[in-house]
Formats: C-alpha cells, structure tokens, sequence
C-alpha cells in the first residue's frame, strides 16, 4: 500500500498545463525511493502527452535535502534565457526551500512561478502563499491497511496485492488561477 506518486504527478502536470505553463521542474531528493521514481515517471508521462503546441520543456531535478544543495541547484534554472515558471517539489520541507528561495529572488509567486508540493506537512499551512499540495489523509490510509490485515489474517487475501492511494489536491494560493502572468 502506498501513495499513487506517479498518478499525482500527471496530475500536477496537468494542473501547470492548465495554466499555460511550458517551463516544468520537477524537483526530487536523490533518494533512490521507489516513490520518486513513480514521481518521475508521472512527470514525464505527463509532459510527452502534452499536445505539442503547448511546447512544454520539462526538467528534472535531483537535490540532497540540504538547503544549501536545494539553493544551489535553483541558480543554473535562473541563469537561462527563460527560467521554469512551475516547480513540483517532492516532500514538505524542500517545496518549503524552493518557495521561500524563489521569493528571496525576486520570483513573485504566483504571478511569476507556480509551485506545487507533492507532498504535505502541517507547518505548510503557515507559508504564505498558502502552498498548492497533496495531502493523504492518515485516517485512510489506517482504515485500508487494517482492512488488508484482518483479510491476511482470516486467509481471505492469498496473495498480497498493490493498492495506491491517491492523496487529495488542496489548490492552495501557489498555483494561481488561471493563465501565466494574470494574476
């Protein structure tokens, strides 16, 4: 059992193509987790389905944790012609980094960027601009994983089976609400 990583992902893609934004970021700690690679994925499934007249330029970037490592790999997206315009973070406390460092430069959010976190924490409704993110309900997650484990146990479930959950989507104030540069 765990998060629909990969479903999430086309879905942000889908949220920033909405909006006509081309340049995507899709910003990931160098963790070899099975759930960024699903990540990944989604991203990139996203963005080559995208009609070619969107002209979406989609990026991958990989990250150590540290906000210093986070800052230094924003400056090579800064210092093209035509930096990204939306960033989908991977975890709380990065997504947290990248807006607060986008702000630091200037990058007026969401008139100038989108960000979207993948995932949430509870200090993310204390930033302002209150973040776009996905949010898993815990309560959910316990009921279906006690469900699986009362089948296992009463011999019902033979085989162990993949279940994905999908997180909800909280729109937040950083994706903005409609094209790019009109807010």
């Amino acid at each position: 059992m765990d998060f629909d990583y990969r479903a999430v992902c086309r879905h942000a893609v889908g949220q920033f193509l909405q909006r006509g934004h081309q340049r995507i970021v899709l910003f990931l700690q160098a963790s070899g987790a099975a759930g960024d690679d699903e990540s990944e994925a989604g991203f990139l499934e996203a963005c080559q389905r995208a009609p070619a007249a969107s002209g979406v330029t989609p990026a991958i970037v990989r990250h150590d944790g540290t906000s210093g490592d986070i800052r230094h790999r924003l400056d090579p997206l800064f210092s093209r012609t035509l930096p990204p315009t939306a960033f989908l973070v991977g975890r709380s406390m990065p997504a947290l980094m990248v807006a607060s460092e986008l702000m630091r430069r200037g990058v007026r959010i969401p008139k100038d960027a989108a960000v979207i976190a993948r995932d949430s924490d509870h200090f993310l409704e204390y930033f302002s601009p209150a973040l776009a993110r996905y949010r898993a309900d815990p309560d959910v997650h316990a009921r279906r994983l006690a469900r699986l484990v009362i089948q296992l146990a009463r011999g019902a479930l033979q085989t162990p089976r993949q279940i994905w959950i999908m997180p909800e989507f909280l729109k937040g104030e950083s994706l903005g609400a409609g094209g790019v540069g009109d807010q």
